[in-house]
């Protein structure tokens, strides 16, 4: 199948590359017929009947086709944003007729989602957005005290542009206890973060930043994994 493949060409170019080609084929198909002096007429009575059963059981896929057409008639994203859907974020690599291709940002992990689905669950483009709220949990030991002022040391931490230079400043960060339990304390960090860059380089600098501060101030830290792991 021929088809567009280029990390920052419109998803509306593509669309067209793929209904532009199938038209080709259809035409060429027909005029064929018709040197050869074959009946093009039954022919296509026939193909219609046979198209209308076929899409009877290939709902889905038209519903596919229908979304994909509205996508790229309302750009809600071209290839090479960085979308979210759902609890998915990754970068739009590929656009077809039937479905989305997307890069999972921190797996690199490669997901085929049906664009009906892309229809029907709320999209954000991170990308156009031009900023995006990263949230990172750090499990602390409950043998740690003073968690309040774990938070405010935190809070003053993130407004040093030197070790946070992708957080930005003109915007609210929030630092905050999400969990308590006997296993450990949840704070959770959530901070504005440009989207300039490869983000999840970004994050991965952010979430080192942090624990380093951490981990120099005598904090306590609980690896997730590893309670994951005991857990019977």
């Amino acid at each position: 199948m021929i088809y567009i493949r280029a990390a920052e060409k419109n998803a509306s170019v593509v669309l067209l590359g793929h209904a532009a080609y199938y038209i080709i084929l259809i035409i060429g198909f027909m005029v064929i017929l018709r040197v050869f002096g074959i009946e093009i007429a039954s022919i296509v009575a026939l193909l219609a009947a046979l198209g209308f059963a076929i899409g009877l059981s290939l709902q889905g896929s038209l519903s596919d086709i229908a979304s994909g057409i509205l996508i790229t008639f309302f750009k809600i994203f071209n290839i090479g944003d960085v979308i979210q859907i759902g609890e998915i974020e990754g970068k739009v690599v590929d656009f077809k007729l039937i479905h989305t291709v997307i890069e999972e940002i921190n797996t690199k992990s490669i997901i085929t989602i049906p664009n009906r689905r892309m229809q029907d669950t709320p999209v954000i483009n991170i990308t156009k957005q031009g900023f995006h709220y990263f949230v990172v949990d750090m499990l602390l030991s409950n043998a740690n005290k003073d968690f309040e002022g774990i938070l405010n040391m935190m809070r003053q931490e993130l407004k040093d542009t030197k070790k946070f230079p992708d957080v930005l400043q003109n915007m609210p960060h929030r630092v905050s206890i999400a969990d308590m339990s006997n296993v450990g304390t949840v704070m959770r960090i959530r901070v504005p973060v440009t989207t300039e860059k490869d983000i999840a380089v970004k994050r991965g600098d952010i979430r080192n930043a942090i624990r380093s501060i951490l981990e120099s101030k005598k904090i306590i830290l609980i690896d997730p994994t590893a309670v994951t792991r005991s857990t019977p």
